[in-house]
């Protein structure tokens, strides 16, 4: 990693943290930061997917099946809308 992103990292954090904590509601709260973490996934995914495209050559330490991602995400994605909807089972 480069030296700078450690920096960048904790300023990203505390930001969001003092955001979060403006937040006058609960229910808003995790709707915020559930759209935080579905787009820090996303933007995972997508990636991993452009290295793999751009850049087949490197050296991958876990080779991870493409269809296996894709399936992944689209699980995560209806369980995030059936929560939103309250129709998700405990």
């Amino acid at each position: 990693m480069e030296p700078g992103i450690h920096n960048f990292l904790l300023f990203e954090q505390a930001g969001a943290a003092i955001v979060y904590s403006l937040i006058p509601n609960i229910q808003s709260l995790i709707a915020y930061s559930s759209l935080a973490v579905q787009l820090k996934i996303l933007l995972a995914m997508t990636a991993f997917f452009y290295l793999r495209w751009k850049e087949p050559h490197l050296e991958r330490p876990v080779k991870v099946r493409s269809h296996l991602g894709w399936w992944t995400a689209v699980v995560k994605s209806v369980q995030t809308h059936r929560v939103r909807k309250g129709t998700a089972q405990n």
